[in-house]
């Protein structure tokens, strides 16, 4: 396809320089062969008489030789039907061959000087939605591209990211790798860039091993979070391993620092850090504490411990999630403080702080009235469905210190 494109702006190139060529007039040559048979005789008649005024012929061969001369012209002027002939031409063999030229010039130089290889993954790129062999063959055409090009730091990330995005962790894996080695190479180098690509190289490794890591993994997940202390995938990495490992107060202190850099997501970080809490709870481990406190739980803070109605056991079998959330009584029902359990064991204790608030215009502030509404989620959203069980606190003042609270769920949302 390519090619043809090259072909096709070639000869449309071709055709402003030729077409003045084929659109000119012809050029006439008019031959007059009379008059040239007449210049000729002429001619002859007069070095004839020159000769014979030198005494070179006699008077009757003088006679004898101009006779002959009137009878040849006499036969050439009878050949000369018509007095003029046209002869036309035009530069069709130049443009041939001028056209071929430029067409071989133009894919020759193409193919020497021309970036065939981006072009054909373009190509590639364009068509790789439109089935799964398309895919397969944008994703070989670029990793044979970076072969060529060890040094494109971007290119190999690029590269590794796109296999991590469509599932083929083990294939990221070396182009991390080679985007890591490339940047070494550099004479100088950020901590931050360096500490990027160590955590891509992990992230892909830790989905390669099924959600684990081994141990030289954690040592560059370590030494990425110290070129990079604020390195938020990096810190959310750490917080799952220590998770799935089962340290789930580390897994707490690793997502309490993601927590505090970052507001992307915020909710599901903080929906994280209230499983791991909760894990702690049910295994009679004390929650680590809050290193943010000091600044981030500044303000008043709620400790509730709920329990369960003994006549709602039964239903509250088949309850998925706990919410407890902190409304401003009388006001609207977005709440500005709110904690998820994913267990559903009780009696339990939830402390709502500022790590709590629902976004950064929200939060416990001293001096508002709220209510706390525990609830036992059926279906596992937090908006309220017929069939949970729930309890609603009588509202309360909070002021600058920590308050405690106890709630019993015992009433069933209609």
């Amino acid at each position: 396809m390519f090619l043809f494109y090259v072909i096709l702006l070639s000869v449309f190139a071709l055709a402003f320089v030729a077409l003045p060529f084929l659109r000119q007039k012809p050029t006439l040559i008019e031959v007059d062969r009379k008059a040239e048979n007449l210049r000729a005789y002429n001619q002859q008649i007069s070095e004839l008489g020159q000769a014979f005024d030198a005494g070179e012929f006699t008077p009757e061969e003088k006679e004898q030789m101009e006779n002959e001369l009137k009878l040849k012209l006499l036969e050439d002027t009878a050949r000369a039907d018509t007095p003029k002939a046209l002869q036309e031409t035009k530069p069709i063999v130049p443009i041939a061959v001028l056209s071929v030229a430029l067409v071989i010039a133009s894919v020759a130089f193409y193919y020497s000087e021309g970036n065939l290889d981006d072009i054909a993954l373009q190509e590639a790129y364009e068509q790789a939605g439109t089935s799964a062999e398309a895919a397969d063959n944008y994703l070989n055409l670029f990793e044979a591209k970076m072969q060529d090009n060890p040094d494109d730091i971007e290119g190999w990330w690029s590269l590794g990211q796109t296999f991590l995005n469509a599932g083929m962790y083990a294939r990221s894996v070396p182009a991390f790798e080679n985007a890591l080695m490339a940047l070494e190479r550099l004479p100088e180098v950020l901590d931050q860039d360096r500490s990027a690509l160590m955590t891509s190289i992990v992230q892909a490794r830790f989905l390669v091993n099924q959600r684990a890591l081994k141990d030289d993994d954690k040592r560059m997940l370590k030494q990425a979070l110290k070129f990079d202390p604020q390195n938020r995938t990096a810190l959310g990495i750490a917080g799952s391993v220590a998770f799935e490992e089962g340290d789930y107060a580390e897994a707490v202190i690793q997502w309490r620092r993601l927590g505090q850099i970052s507001s992307i997501d915020s909710q599901s970080v903080a929906s994280a850090i209230t499983a791991a809490e909760n894990r702690l709870l049910e295994a009679g481990k004390p929650i680590p504490e809050n290193e943010f406190a000091a600044g981030a739980t500044e303000g008043p803070s709620i400790l509730v411990s709920l329990d369960l109605a003994p006549e709602l056991a039964s239903k509250a079998l088949n309850a998925k999630t706990i919410y407890v959330l902190a409304r401003i009584a009388g006001g609207p029902p977005m709440p500005v403080a709110v904690k998820q359990l994913r267990s559903t064991i009780l009696p339990v204790q939830i402390l709502l702080d500022q790590n709590s608030k629902m976004g950064p215009m929200t939060g416990l502030t001293a001096g508002t009235t709220v209510e706390i509404v525990a609830r036992l989620s059926m279906s596992g959203v937090a908006n309220a469905a017929s069939g949970d069980l729930e309890v609603i606190s009588e509202p309360m003042t909070l002021g600058e210190d920590e308050h405690s609270i106890e709630l019993t769920i015992n009433s069933v949302v209609q």
